[in-house]
């Protein structure tokens, strides 16, 4: 299974993405994951994977406030954030809704996640 929707990631599909953009410390909880926190490296941020959300928030919220989602994680550390302006700039500004399926798709593959 290819992941298509990251609002579909299993709990081990969320896992193994947050581990390939290098977040450490992935405690598993009551339908979340305590990780540590991608900006300020604290152990205090956190990731549910329960229903369709897939959203990273620091806990530090007047010291760091970290709160993105997981796709603009994946995209931050794989460049890809990069590639959709240059390719919306391209275009025009007109918007590339294939290229982040595509994306979603080929980080999928690029790590073996199914």
């Amino acid at each position: 299974m290819t992941i298509t929707k990251l609002s579909e990631t299993s709990s081990d599909q969320v896992r193994t993405l947050l581990e390939n953009c290098g977040v450490k410390s992935i405690k598993e909880r009551a339908g979340r994951f305590d990780i540590e926190c991608p900006s300020c490296q604290k152990t205090e941020a956190f990731i549910e994977y329960k229903h369709d959300k897939r959203w990273i928030k620091c806990n530090r919220d007047n010291n760091c406030g970290y709160n993105q989602s997981l796709w603009d994680l994946i995209a931050e550390k794989q460049g890809i954030l990069d590639k959709l302006i240059f390719e919306q700039k391209m275009a025009g500004g007109k918007k590339a809704p294939d290229l982040l399926e595509e994306a979603i798709e080929l980080i999928a593959i690029k790590y073996n996640i199914k």
